[in-house]
Formats: C-alpha cells, structure tokens, sequence
C-alpha cells in the first residue's frame, strides 16, 4: 500500500472549483466526492464529479449557520458516504440521509426538535459514523442520550446511552480485547459502546480541561492493540489501555505527556507512532512512551491522514504534502 513507487514523486492539480464557507471535510468514493458548505443562500450538502470536478447534485439542508464568536459561517461536520447513500449533520442539529446518485432525501430528522439534544455553542459538529448496521451519531441530549443509534433507513432512533453532555466531538470505531465497537467521548468521560445495541461496555472519566481546545473537542485514536489516544487537555494527552477483565473492561493510564497539545487536529497513529501538532509544530511521538521522536515546522499547521505507508497532510493555509512515516525525522517526498 504504497502512494507512490520508487523516490521520485509528484503532484499535480487535476482540477479545482470554489466553494462556499464552512469546516466540512471531504468524503469520497468511486463515483463521487461530497461535501458541505454555505453557497451564500443556505447550507448544503453537494457531490461532484471525482474526475472532472463538476457539480453531480445540491441537496439544502437548512438556513445558513452563520459564525459567531470568532466563527465561520456554514457547516461543521463531514458527510458520510455508506452504500447508496450520504448521511450528514448540519450545524442547526438536521440529520438526513439522501440518495447518493441524485441527491434526493431519503428521511431527515432534528436532533434538538425530534431528539432532545442541546445545540452547542458553535453548532453540531459531530460526524455520523456507521457501525454494524448502524448510524451512530453523538447527540447531546440528557438522561442518557450522549450518544444514540439511528436506523440509517428511516432515521428512527434505536438506542441511545451514555449520561454526558457533548461539545464537538465525534465518535471512532476500535476493536478493543477482539471487539468491534464504537468509542467515544463527551465532556466528562469516554464510552466504548456495542454498536447494534447501545450497551455501554466500558467508561472512563478522562478530566478533560473544560474548554474547546481539551475536554470539548477529544476525537479518540486507536494507537495500538487495546489501546487509545485522547488529547484531553490544552497541555497534555493521555494515553490508555482498555483491557477485557475478569468482570468487564480494566482501564488503565499508561502515560500523559505535554508534547501534543494546543491544537485541534486529530492526530494519526501508524507503526507504533503518534504524528500529530503540537500548537503549530508536527511532532512525532513513540506510542509506548510518549517520548518525542522528532519536532517539525515543516510542513506547517495541518491534518495528516495515513495512506498506506504515506503521510499525507493539509495545510490551513490551503498546501497539500506527501511525507515518508518514519521515526527518523519529517521526510517530504512530493
């Protein structure tokens, strides 16, 4: 699983179109590329063409989010592309499903009207994930609906748990002591959750700092067997090991370290190592420890995803970089 063979490697732009505002990533698969953005009427969900770029379809979500507080304008959350269908969560709580081919709705539902959830300040911004049959979405509401189980054909509400309140996160699939199952954090704590029924199967009160850049935006990463990365605090993660014990899961704190910290991107795992910012520097980490490996201001503020062995990280300022995974430094190939 290589991007690319050999030493020599390039990149170049196959096509590119504006859009409107908004902190929507991208989904993507053979026949075409969704996103969601406010086009200066409302917000919507639109697929193009992944060889030409053109518009396919526009699915309206609902009125424009306009950004306050320091924010921007439109959609928070990323789309999510399953079978013959794309499933995404506006910033007013309107959770839908519509046809991928033509964009057409399927069902849509609201998870503060028809669910109970508490809009956080910016605005819904968890992704929907689907797990065993199930579309899981972190909903916010109270007496036990954290987190809830949707059924991704008619949008009802199968099962909801979890006694916490949510800001911006959203919620992993791991497999932990051979299990499949979601995991995911709210303000207080972290659940590991069976996807087809909501039972919980694990908690953990995690102490996050009570702000947007700690306790409020934690995105669990699985960073080896049985165990997860939480950037729980502005100055430091948290490293845990969730075993299967004799009379349930045992939890443990194998590390906190200050070297991730002050960012909101989500770091990627890969080979025994954590990449991820640290305030504006990309840092490597030893999972095992959480000793440092290497420090970098290349290539800049960003978000790595792995691709295969590869490194592949978007600048905020809008660069894209392809580097070699390694414990022996940042090591850019195109």
């Amino acid at each position: 699983a290589r991007l690319f063979d050999g030493e020599s490697a390039a990149l170049t732009l196959g096509w590119k179109r504006a859009l409107g505002s908004g902190y929507s990533a991208i989904a993507v698969d053979d026949a075409r590329v969704v996103t969601m953005f406010a086009d200066g009427d409302a917000d919507v969900l639109a697929a193009f063409d992944p060889a030409s770029g053109e518009q396919m379809w526009r699915y309206r979500i609902a009125d424009t989010y306009n950004g306050h507080d320091g924010s921007h304008d439109g959609p928070i959350s990323t789309p999510l592309i399953s079978g013959d269908r794309v499933y995404g969560l506006g910033a007013w709580g309107h959770l839908f499903a519509v046809d991928a081919k033509t964009g057409k709705e399927i069902w849509a539902t609201h998870l503060v009207d028809d669910l109970g959830a508490n809009k956080p300040h910016y605005g819904f911004t968890t992704s929907p994930l689907m797990a065993d049959g199930m579309l899981v979405v972190e909903i916010g509401g109270d007496e036990d609906k954290m987190i809830g189980g949707i059924d991704p054909d008619n949008g009802e509400l199968k099962w909801s748990a979890g006694d916490d309140k949510i800001e911006y996160h959203s919620p992993i699939v791991a497999t932990i002591g051979g299990r499949r199952q979601v995991v995911a954090a709210g303000k207080d704590n972290a659940y590991g959750i069976d996807a087809a029924t909501g039972q919980v199967l694990w908690s953990y009160k995690h102490e996050g700092d009570e702000r947007a850049m700690g306790g409020f935006t934690i995105v669990p990463v699985p960073a080896g067997e049985d165990r997860l990365f939480l950037m729980n605090k502005i100055d430091s993660s948290v490293m845990l090991s969730v075993t299967k014990g004799g009379d349930g899961s045992e939890i443990e704190e194998l590390w906190s370290s200050g070297a991730i910290k002050s960012s909101y991107v989500v770091p990627v795992y890969h080979d025994g190592l954590i990449y991820g910012m640290s305030n504006r520097i990309f840092t490597c980490l030893d999972a095992a420890t959480g000793d440092i490996r290497w420090r970098s201001r290349e290539p800049g503020d960003g978000f790595p995803t792995m691709v295969g062995e590869h490194l592949v990280i978007m600048t905020k300022p809008g660069s894209l970089h392809v580097a070699q995974a390694s414990s022996e430094g940042y090591k850019e190939l195109a």
